[in-house]
């Protein structure tokens, strides 16, 4: 029997985050008490959702250091003061 096709709404959310999560692979991480405090706070400090979101939005600015490290930059955060600070960035 051929099914209507799905309305926009709650019912196409539901499908296209049941496709996101096929597409996507489960980490679990073991971290160190003081560690997790750390993480728990960001998110608090961020207004992030969820400490998931936290390692992601982690993950992708180390991705752009790693990239730039991997030309050759360096990576330095500039204070308010105009002091450059270094910070370096471990690449093969």
């Amino acid at each position: 029997m051929p099914t209507a096709p799905r309305a926009a709404g709650k019912d196409m959310a539901r499908s296209n985050a049941s496709t996101d999560k096929k597409a996507m692979q489960q980490v679990s991480l073991y971290l160190p008490i003081p560690l997790y405090e750390r993480l728990k706070q960001m998110q608090d400090e961020t207004d992030q959702s969820s400490m998931n979101d936290v390692v992601k939005n982690a993950l992708k600015l180390y991705m752009v250091l790693v990239e730039e490290a991997k030309t050759g930059n360096d990576v330095f955060v500039l204070s308010k003061d105009g002091t450059k600070t270094k910070y370096p960035v471990f690449v093969r």
